[in-house]
């Protein structure tokens, strides 16, 4: 790609997230406002919103001690979790990786998901009518972008081929309903507003195109994918089936589990986070099989997925029993009171929750990291007991690549102003920089004791330093090489191999010392 065409095609898609931000800020007041007013189910002639409550409904829910903007607060709260995970996601991918078309095709479908509801559109017509194109082009782009992701992940490539044009034909129906919101088949034969027969046809391609990408992403699972791809697939197909599932409760007739009961409120809130566990799928897939090589970035947006789809449950089941508990000891509904309380009890579980979710992430996709704590506090004292420069050089590059399970590791010492020169390799004849000169943001990093990763997944570098109050002394640095299982670091082998910097610095610094007054 031409620096001029990334130029263009990174500006386009910020104006993309700026408009689907924008448009999503302007939808929830709208859908909330809908919520909180019955709908009148008795006048046909009057289409209700999607999740709207009728009078049965509302009956239901105050048996649980809800009220209507208690009800659609919690629907809101979900919504709104739902597009911040899958926002957060979309904005870490493009940042690293939007040269490559297929990175930029995700952060294009995770900015675009829960932007827009069938119950709150028009947004941009309400504010001028010459803004209505906004709304259709933002209502199709949706669905577009989900469909052509299910063709052409992870590869860019149609599997099997003939899936091209039946992808063809399903945005060929795609096209007759843009042309239909625009306005511009209107009174043809063609515009399946007008044409019943035209919006079968339609309906049933962009049905069949979905199950047949969805088929095509197991087929290239079993037959076409290398290992790397296959767990990458996996987990996408993971996502996507989850999202289904989760979406797919929601539809369940009204006479088998009736608006405004708990049960409903739970197959709301379900489908209403159910775009999310497509992004985090994503993100698992980029965490544990290195899609795009952004492992380390996604690390925090895999802990803030869950962590923020669980908060959101814990702030509506808050809701919902403070009002039913102010309703029968107090007399009367209390959601403003119960929203501030909820937001309180948010507040004071999300420390020691997002600690055990990072915790379990940890130990969960890097199990080879479970003991190296121990291992490093018994390294430390073997380091410092060996007095010879060499030998201390040789003893760290061994017991890394023996700890770490990686590929070598190797030992630069510092040289002149900013520059490292290699003094130590294990095994012998590995291959690695011989010498190596950081710019000035990694140089700073390092300088604060933090282990950096290396680009596209290959190692790390980890500080070795004599401790300062702020930027420490680099007296080296350890050329950590990938792990021979294809996995990557955790912030828990970061954070050891930091402080272990520390101590293999200090002895580094006194073998140094011996040499000179020997």
């Amino acid at each position: 790609m031409k620096p001029s065409s990334f130029k263009w095609i990174r500006g386009a898609w910020i104006l993309l997230a700026i408009l689907s931000v924008a448009t999503f800020v302007m939808s929830v007041p709208l859908h909330r406002t809908e919520l909180q007013v019955m709908c009148p189910s008795d006048q046909p002639t009057i289409a209700c919103t999607a999740f709207q409550l009728d009078s049965r409904g509302v009956a239901s829910l105050q048996a649980l001690g809800l009220t209507l903007p208690g009800y659609a607060l919690i629907v809101s709260t979900a919504r709104v979790a739902s597009e911040v995970v899958s926002l957060l996601i979309a904005i870490l991918i493009f940042r690293r990786r939007s040269q490559d078309r297929m990175a930029l095709l995700v952060a294009t479908m995770l900015v675009l998901a829960n932007v827009t509801l069938d119950a709150t559109t028009p947004i941009w017509a309400r504010l001028h009518p010459g803004f209505r194109f906004l709304d259709a082009f933002l209502l199709q782009a949706q669905p577009i972008t989900v469909l052509t992701f299910l063709f052409l992940f992870p590869d860019w490539r149609f599997v099997p081929r003939w899936t091209a044009w039946l992808f063809a034909a399903s945005a060929l129906a795609g096209l007759l309903y843009v042309l239909s919101d625009f306005g511009l088949s209107s009174g043809t034969f063609i515009d399946p507003r007008e044409n019943p027969t035209v919006d079968t046809v339609g309906g049933v391609t962009w049905l069949v195109a979905l199950l047949t990408g969805m088929g095509s992403q197991i087929y290239r699972y079993l037959r076409v994918s290398d290992a790397i791809q296959r767990q990458q697939t996996k987990w996408v197909v993971v996502g996507v089936t989850a999202a289904l599932l989760m979406s797919i409760p929601a539809g369940v007739p009204n006479r088998l589990v009736p608006p405004g009961t708990l049960t409903h409120i739970v197959f709301i809130v379900l489908n209403t986070l159910s775009f999310s566990v497509i992004a985090i799928a994503l993100g698992i897939a980029i965490h544990r099989a290195r899609l795009w090589d952004m492992e380390v970035v996604v690390n925090r947006a895999l802990i803030y997925g869950p962590l923020s789809a669980i908060l959101a449950g814990v702030f509506a089941a808050s809701v919902a029993f403070l009002n039913q508990f102010a309703k029968e000891y107090l007399g009367s509904d209390a959601t403003m009171m119960a929203a501030v309380i909820s937001a309180l009890v948010v507040a004071s579980v999300f420390q020691p929750l997002r600690g055990r979710i990072e915790r379990w992430i940890n130990s969960r996709w890097y199990p080879d990291s479970a003991d190296l704590k121990r291992e490093f506090v018994e390294f430390s004292p073997e380091v410092r007991a060996v007095i010879g420069l060499k030998d201390v050089l040789a003893v760290v590059a061994a017991k890394t690549v023996g700890l770490l399970a990686v590929r070598y590791a190797a030992i630069l010492i510092a040289v002149g102003e900013g520059g490292f020169l290699r003094a130590e390799v294990y095994p012998a004849g590995s291959h690695g920089v011989e010498q190596f000169r950081p710019d000035a943001p990694l140089l700073g990093r390092l300088q604060k004791g933090s282990a950096v990763s290396k680009p596209d997944q290959q190692g790390l570098w980890v500080p070795l330093y004599l401790r300062r109050t702020r930027n420490h002394d680099l007296l080296g640095i350890l050329d950590v090489g990938p792990r021979t299982n294809g996995m990557g670091f955790s912030s828990d082998d970061k954070n050891a191999l930091g402080r272990l910097g520390a101590e293999i610095g200090t002895s580094i610094y006194t073998a140094q010392l011996r040499e000179k007054t020997s």
